[in-house]
């Protein structure tokens, strides 16, 4: 039944749309004038037409929105099916999850943003942090992507395939630098 609504209201798009460029031509190369053409648009049936075609163009324009609509609502989550039933996350729910994840397990120095993409059956996360100047990076990117690839897969459910990390700053623990300062003086 919705099939039939959806073809329905794509073919009526399809003759209004050309309905609309075959005047338009007409138009532009004068065998129609404006002029003419108003006498008829301030009658009964011009003006039937003009009502029969804004709404088609509002009810297609009302559907392609849903689409946009639920498109973007289906990116902005993950699922899955399971035997029982579908079970969605939203991208802010996991985000919050991984967040939680490197503060206490890894206890970075600063998070500056998470970002979740789809990727195969799973998802892609990419993190840009800041850390401190004790750890070395290389050992602090690799438990991050360790942490993250295991952990959220185990409480999530959504394969996590890959964990890109970026550090956009080293940040030196001030205490440290005061000691360093008063051991060269």
């Amino acid at each position: 039944m919705m099939m039939l609504w959806v073809t329905l209201l794509y073919s009526s798009l399809a003759l209004v749309l050309a309905g609309v460029g075959v005047i338009l031509i007409l138009f532009g190369i004068d065998v129609l004038s404006l002029s003419a053409a108003l006498p008829f648009l301030n009658t009964t049936g011009g003006i039937i037409i003009q009502i029969l075609i804004g709404a088609v163009l509002f009810v297609t324009a009302l559907y392609f929105s849903s689409l946009v609509y639920r498109g973007n609502l289906q990116r902005a989550r993950f699922s899955y099916q399971e035997e029982e039933g579908r079970i969605a996350i939203s991208s802010c729910a996991i985000k919050e999850l991984a967040r939680e994840m490197l503060f206490s397990k890894i206890g970075i120095a600063g998070l500056n943003a998470i970002s979740l993409s789809h990727q195969g059956d799973g998802m892609a996360i990419s993190i840009d942090a800041s850390i401190s100047s004790q750890e070395k990076v290389t050992e602090i990117g690799h438990r991050i992507q360790a942490l993250l690839t295991e952990q959220l897969t185990e409480q999530t459910g959504i394969k996590v395939e890959e964990v890109s990390v970026f550090i956009r700053t080293i940040r030196t623990d001030p205490k440290l630098l005061a000691a360093e300062k008063s051991e060269s003086e």
